[in-house]
């Protein structure tokens, strides 16, 4: 539903970088990237530059140790 939505009505503000790469990562779930680690990298590595400027609640080692990664 968001998608669809924000693509025919595209962001015309700073969030429209975020919108993209939320994009990526939720078709990188929705393909079943998200279920092998090489895939959870790259969508770690992809979140990590969303919301520049803002504070995060989490942090990427929060959610996994480089070491289980």
């Amino acid at each position: 539903v968001i998608i669809p939505f924000f693509s025919k009505y595209p962001l015309k503000n700073v969030k429209a970088k975020d919108f993209l790469f939320f994009k990526i990562i939720c078709y990188k779930i929705m393909n079943g990237e998200a279920k092998r680690k090489e895939g959870i990298k790259k969508i770690l590595s992809i979140r990590k530059y969303m919301n520049d400027g803002g504070t995060k609640i989490r942090k990427y080692q929060d959610i996994y140790k480089e070491d289980d990664l």
